[in-house]
């Protein structure tokens, strides 16, 4: 018997109540839209269930859940393991024990928890006494990548793969450990896919027949356009999970040319200025404001004030 197997027999003889669902998404890859059908259906995530989805955010996730993964992200800043003996040690505990504290907060408000750092949460939620079923949402990296770089203007291409590798490795294990299934995002975002209906309404409990029901609602449904709809247009074809485990190799090739291919095959599809930025008028430079342009000025009256001095 595995261990997935064995943990499954203990499962069926203790309260659906301590059985919580985490969907582990390292963002952009569909993670809003899974989450939006099914709360739908009844899934419980501790918060209203938006009207409309909206791909350029990340609703349905919950407050406690940025707290705990604030707190758990501190630790493994620190050290991804437990330390030794020393002044490491206790602040590693520290920052656990902190976290800990939010996380069972957020197992006692929702059944479902979806969002980033997610994936710092299932083990500790397991040692806690709750059983963890695992829906990973997963996206190319390439994709993923281009649609991180739209949305965020702090992330680098290190950071990226860094955190990319990370989520989609834990998301492996605990498949491996807990059960589950992978949903991927161009299956889910597709209508006429329904491949992941059934491995999904296995790890939920939900029939098959309404989950397909319910995500095509929520894509043909009213949109909330954002950056993350011209974010969405260059997705890549859906690869394997398991390609996760292996370091990304020669990403900045494959995205510039994907990148190149999109371009010249649908150039109409490149998110223009405007669209990235609705508050600014295209067409005339942007009027230089505040303190530089004050500066500006008093540089060159002291400049224009000594050339006069004899």
């Amino acid at each position: 018997m595995t261990v997935s197997e064995s943990i499954s027999a203990v499962e069926t003889s203790v309260d659906r109540e301590f059985r919580r669902v985490f969907i582990l998404s390292s963002g952009r890859s569909g993670s809003t839209l899974l989450a939006s059908f099914l709360a739908d259906l009844g899934a419980e995530f501790g918060m209203r269930t938006p009207d409309q989805w909206d791909p350029g955010t990340g609703d349905l996730e919950h407050p406690d859940l940025h707290r705990m993964a604030a707190w758990m992200g501190y630790a493994y800043d620190l050290s991804p393991d437990r330390p030794g003996i020393g002044p490491r040690r206790y602040l590693w505990d520290f920052y656990r024990s902190m976290g800990k504290s939010r996380l069972r907060r957020l197992l006692r408000a929702a059944r479902y928890i979806k969002g980033e750092g997610a994936d710092f949460a299932v083990q500790p939620a397991f040692k806690i006494g709750y059983f963890p079923t695992i829906v990973a949402s997963y996206r190319r990296f390439e994709a993923f990548a281009t649609s991180s770089g739209l949305m965020r203007g702090h992330s680098s291409f290190e950071t990226l793969v860094k955190y990319y590798n990370r989520v989609n490795r834990n998301a492996l294990l605990f498949l491996r450990m807990f059960g589950g299934c992978v949903v991927g995002y161009e299956a889910v975002s597709d209508t006429a896919d329904t491949s992941w209906a059934n491995p999904l309404a296995t790890a939920t409990g939900l029939p098959a027949d309404q989950l397909i029901a319910a995500r095509n609602r929520r894509l043909r449904g009213p949109v909330r356009r954002g950056v993350g709809a011209y974010a969405a247009a260059g997705s890549s074809p859906l690869g394997q999970l398991p390609a996760a485990t292996h370091p990304v190799q020669d990403g900045t090739q494959n995205m510039v040319t994907s990148a190149c291919r999109a371009r010249r095959a649908h150039p109409e599809s490149a998110p223009s200025a405007a669209a990235l930025h609705p508050g600014r008028r295209s067409g005339r430079p942007r009027r230089q404001t505040g303190r530089s342009s004050w500066s500006s000025r008093r540089l060159r009256l002291a400049c224009r004030t000594r050339w006069r001095q004899p």
